[in-house]
């Protein structure tokens, strides 16, 4: 999780930084966002989509090894074997 913090401070600039904060990392919803920052709806929005596609293409070009897929970072899906039950 540092390392995601750590590249997306780099990437970002101030006002970024602080919505990433906000929604992603804390899960603030988008009213409480706005509210916060005092954005409008449509420029939070705006501001999210380009959040995504700036940490989407850092996280995919970062050297030596990308953060990206978040499921390979993370050792992958732990898959359980269920037994059939017996009558």
């Amino acid at each position: 999780m540092a390392d995601f913090c750590l590249v997306s401070r780099r990437a970002l600039d101030e006002e970024e930084n602080r919505i990433f904060r906000f929604h992603f990392l804390l899960g603030a919803d988008w009213k409480l966002c706005c509210r916060r920052l005092h954005m409008d709806r449509g420029n939070f929005f705006h501001a999210v989509y380009r959040i995504e596609q700036k940490l989407g293409r850092t996280f995919a070009e970062l050297e030596p090894y990308p953060l990206y897929p978040l499921r390979d970072y993370f050792s992958g899906v732990i898959r359980r074997q269920v037994l059939p039950l017996s009558a």
